[in-house]
């Protein structure tokens, strides 16, 4: 007897599953909904976007501290559940299909509860109005740059251009316990200008930035102004950036985005 197609969403929640480490990715439910996977279209274009949700919730709570009676609570309640020994059988039974499942939904469960506390991250994340409270900072106040999490990255069309030295990236904004961005200072030097251009570049992870900007592109953002600075911010990638640079004439970050453009151009 040949065994009945798994059905979209339970292999969905099962590869959700693999991803999450709830389930080895060699069980035999496992298998099915990879085969499943490999011959759905429809959960080869859902699959990916379910999982970026995901990784997006699970870095929110990197910078959450759980309450500690919380965590006394929940082990109390484990404590009182008696394990039992689990015997994998040949061909995966319905109730074994439901168990894993369940245990699957529950994590997801859990961790929406959590979003709900009032200690969610979400009164944790970086706003634009706190990078621009912190930007003119002395580096002296900040930090070395440490995450064994996220490693920024340069722009794409900043690469040409600049070397990210990791002595040079500070943890930013200053005087918090867990900065949720990184900043690197930055000079741009060409023929044409009198002077270098000077500047600052934030980088944040998309998830740790509240409203992040819908510009995906230093070259067409919108440039606003704030005392001494011009600045702009767009999302590349899974990283927030906001640019800013030191304004005296008010032209120097058109002519940033301009000579950057030409000489992108010839390069």
């Amino acid at each position: 007897m040949t065994r009945a197609a798994m059905p979209c969403w339970e292999a969905l929640e099962l590869l959700e599953g693999i991803d999450a480490g709830a389930i080895t990715a060699d069980d035999p439910l496992s298998i099915d909904a990879q085969r499943h996977l490999a011959e759905c279209a429809g959960c080869q274009k859902t699959l990916p976007r379910r999982l970026k949700w995901n990784a997006g919730l699970t870095a929110a709570f990197t910078a959450v501290d759980v309450p500690a009676e919380l965590e006394s609570r929940l082990a109390q309640q484990f404590a009182a559940v008696p394990s039992t020994p689990v015997v994998t059988p040949a061909a995966p039974s319905r109730s074994r299909r439901r168990g894993i499942i369940a245990a699957v939904t529950v994590a997801a469960l859990v961790l929406l509860v959590l979003w709900q506390q009032p200690w969610s991250s979400r009164e944790e994340l970086l706003t634009e109005r706190t990078v621009e409270a912190n930007i003119g900072c002395e580096l002296s106040q900040l930090t070395v740059y440490t995450s064994s999490r996220w490693q920024p990255e340069l722009p794409m069309s900043w690469r040409a251009f600049f070397e990210l030295r990791a002595d040079l990236v500070y943890a930013f904004p200053p005087e918090q316990s867990r900065p949720a961005a990184a900043l690197v200072p930055f000079s741009f030097s060409h023929p044409s200008l009198e002077r270098p251009i000077l500047g600052r570049l934030v980088m944040v992870p998309v998830s740790r930035f509240h409203d992040p900007p819908t510009a995906t592109d230093f070259s067409f953002a919108r440039i606003g102004y704030v005392a001494g600075y011009s600045h702009c911010a767009w999302t590349e990638g899974k990283w927030v950036y906001l640019c800013y640079v030191r304004s005296v004439g008010g032209a120097e970050m058109g002519d940033l985005r301009r000579l950057m453009l030409e000489s992108r151009n010839i390069l």
